[in-house]
């Protein structure tokens, strides 16, 4: 196994990849009789405990092992010794074997569990630089890099999660996770393109994979845009379903009640939707549109001073937000009447 640098746009790659993960040019192997290294987890990295194969989290320190959400991972709770104890262990041994792939890979898993995202992701392009064919890897780096959605559709980085993810299915196709993943980015893409595929591309990620609430949400996302609305309902409730504090689910349940003029059950969803939503400086308007949609059932129901105040909290997020504005001088307009 050895390190090389593309041809194409010259960034360090493994001599055993098939083509570069950065730009996508074929690569011929270069170094002929070198061995692969494997990644193969069969402890866990922070604990050392005995877990099964693809097992999300570790059932003896809760640590994440198989990503589904960056921010379910910054709001656990895992002993913080047990994590320092292991980035400790695995950076001793990077010390004598720098390119040690599992150690590598074991390192970005623990910071990520530390909510250290950047430092993480170093090492998981570090072991998939080093065990490209390893798809445990491969599909816990795509999902740092997608980071819950915090990257720009058609943009480089957004390749490259498609480029991972798509890796990771190919390698394993037992993986459900995922398959479930494949679909489920091309859905996000085809948002904006086809709704009609993107719920054939969201109803395969369930299908591949039925356990995961936000595969539900953003279904009912896009039967919402389509004014399917009692389809819209029964996604969210199937996401809260499994998991009962899924604040952004509450917030879309609380526009869809404004929608359909059901105002009451509006405000009881948009109440716990600004109870369960988790401040979030890097996507703040989760949280102020939480308010805002429950500002405009209040208002409807004529608790007017209940509605100025939750729009003023969505303001205090988000001051610059045209819709918040527009809706406290309407509130303000008529709070007299």
């Amino acid at each position: 196994m050895a390190l090389l640098n593309c041809p194409e746009c010259k960034k360090e790659i493994s001599s055993l990849a098939h083509a570069c993960p950065y730009c996508g040019v074929p690569i011929a192997d270069l170094h002929e009789g070198l061995s692969k290294q494997s990644v193969q987890i069969l402890k866990c990295p922070m604990c050392g405990a005995n877990i099964r194969q693809n097992e999300r989290e570790c059932s003896y320190c809760g640590s994440t092992l198989i990503v589904i959400s960056v921010e379910k991972i910054f709001s656990q709770k895992v002993d913080p010794q047990v994590l320092v104890s292991s980035v400790s262990k695995w950076r001793d041994i990077l010390k004598k074997e720098p390119d040690n792939a599992e150690a590598h890979y074991a390192l970005g898993l623990a910071y990520l569990n530390q909510g250290l995202r950047e430092a993480a992701l170093q090492h998981l392009q570090k072991a998939s630089l080093l065990a490209p064919e390893s798809p445990i890897v491969q599909y816990n780096l795509a999902l740092a890099l997608f980071n819950d959605g915090m990257v720009v559709i058609e943009s480089d980085a957004y390749r490259n999660v498609v480029k991972a993810i798509d890796y990771a299915s190919l390698l394993d196709p037992s993986f459900r996770e995922a398959e479930a993943f494949k679909h489920y980015f091309m859905a996000q893409k085809l948002e904006n393109i086809d709704l009609a595929q993107s719920i054939t591309e969201y109803e395969a990620t369930i299908k591949a994979c039925p356990g995961i609430p936000v595969f539900y949400n953003n279904l009912g996302v896009v039967y919402f845009k389509l004014k399917k609305y009692q389809l819209a309902e029964k996604c969210y409730l199937q996401a809260i379903g499994i998991a009962p504090k899924f604040g952004l689910v509450y917030s879309n349940l609380c526009h869809l009640c404004y929608e359909t003029h059901k105002y009451q059950d509006g405000i009881k969803y948009g109440r716990k939707a600004v109870e369960f939503i988790n401040p979030n400086p890097f996507l703040p308007v989760y949280e102020a549109n939480a308010y805002n949609n429950l500002s405009l059932c209040l208002w409807k129901m004529g608790q007017k001073q209940e509605a100025i105040n939750a729009i003023q909290k969505a303001m205090a997020i988000l001051p610059k937000e045209p819709l918040y504005n527009a809706n406290l001088q309407e509130y303000q307009k008529f709070k007299l009447f």
